[in-house]
């Protein structure tokens, strides 16, 4: 039994006629290959460097005084939070209404990266979650 590939096709790349497949496939192995290939290179080089930076700008929600302007990672630090991500949870949540900011007033947008100089260059190793066990750990 041949599981429904009776049909004969020809590949729009290269033309090869491939016998006995589905009636819905395009293209043969090799170019099937090669077009995944070229589209892993052209997502790698579209995502390799962050072209933008999400901007945050933080007031203090009493007297309006401006108390810090920057990146999660720079207000963070200046407004005393545990970290970058707690921070930006934080403003995720005071934006959307979901819960009511008493201490600060946030504004968040999106900038490009060419237009902020003291940004560091952008991280390409990830880092490992918190828990996560090391290469050198023994397993037992």
């Amino acid at each position: 039994m041949n599981k429904g590939k009776h049909f004969t096709r020809v590949c729009l790349d290269c033309g090869k006629v491939m016998e006995n497949v589905a009636g819905n496939l395009r293209f043969c192995a090799s170019c099937r290959r090669e077009r995944h290939n070229q589209y892993c290179r052209d997502y790698r080089a579209r995502n390799e460097n962050a072209t933008s930076v999400m901007w945050y700008t933080v007031w203090d929600a009493k007297t309006g005084d401006l108390l810090a302007s920057g990146t999660s990672e720079m207000c963070a630090r200046r407004l005393g939070y545990k970290s970058a991500n707690s921070f930006a949870s934080a403003v995720s949540h005071g934006l959307s209404g979901s819960h009511r900011t008493y201490k600060y007033t946030f504004a968040r947008e999106r900038i490009d990266r060419s237009e902020v100089d003291s940004l560091p260059p952008v991280r390409t190793i990830r880092k490992k979650p918190a828990g996560a066990p090391t290469p050198t750990s023994c397993k037992g």
